[in-house]
């Protein structure tokens, strides 16, 4: 898990920050959660989030974060007494990726702060991979690269591409992967020529092209 304090240097010109899209808060947090909202202070770092990852999630990050179940009466109330307790004045927020009903709720309920968007900053920060976040990358890489060469094993005349995107994504998770880092794409023949085909019943024959396009997610 990364240094939430650390982060918050990065992002230009606040004294907080509040995130909530799930690929950011994996990013700080290195803990899935679909339903997470963190909280970057110049004192410590809060991660709110519902009954369904209270109890995990406050033994995965109890050590670094201050795991909070969300609050019944509201989170933006919550929030809102977090960001009095640490007197941020300003606060940081996803202005790329906040839906504009959530950004709506947001600047509503959350009292006594100003504004400013950080998500470009904060993507610059995740651009910069750790010695650790590479080592997952390389390991990543070679689960596909062990999938693609025993899916080869199988592949013959007749198969449908259904089939195909099946024994693929079955090799990634075979070979460790914790999931699919996009829906897999699998095409032969004319269909090759759709970037992002979505793999049907065309049924391989001799002599077609065929596109894989694929990949996992192993640890984020």
């Amino acid at each position: 898990m990364k240094n939430g304090t650390e982060i918050l240097k990065k992002l230009k010109g606040v004294d907080g920050a509040l995130l909530f899209a799930e690929a950011n808060t994996f990013y700080v947090a290195e803990y899935e959660s679909s339903n997470a909202y963190i909280i970057l202070t110049k004192n410590k770092t809060y991660y709110l989030t519902d009954d369904r990852y209270f109890e995990e999630a406050s033994i995965a990050l109890g050590e670094k974060f201050d795991v909070q179940r969300i609050a019944a009466e509201g989170v933006f109330k919550q929030i809102t007494e977090i960001l009095h307790d640490e007197n941020v004045k300003v606060l940081g927020f996803e202005d790329v990726s906040t839906r504009y009903r959530d950004y709506v709720s947001m600047t509503e309920n959350v009292k006594g702060v100003t504004f400013k968007g950080i998500e470009e900053d904060l993507l610059r920060a995740r651009a910069v991979k750790s010695d650790k976040e590479v080592e997952l990358i390389k390991k990543a890489a070679s689960i596909n690269d062990l999938a693609i060469v025993d899916l080869w094993k199988v592949i013959k005349e007749g198969m449908t591409e259904k089939e195909v995107k099946d024994e693929m994504e079955y090799r990634l998770h075979t070979f460790g992967g914790d999931g699919l880092a996009f829906d897999t794409i699998v095409a032969f023949d004319k269909n090759t020529s759709k970037p992002h085909a979505h793999a049907g019943d065309q049924k391989l024959k001799c002599g077609m092209p065929i596109t894989v396009d694929f990949g996992c997610k192993y640890k984020g």
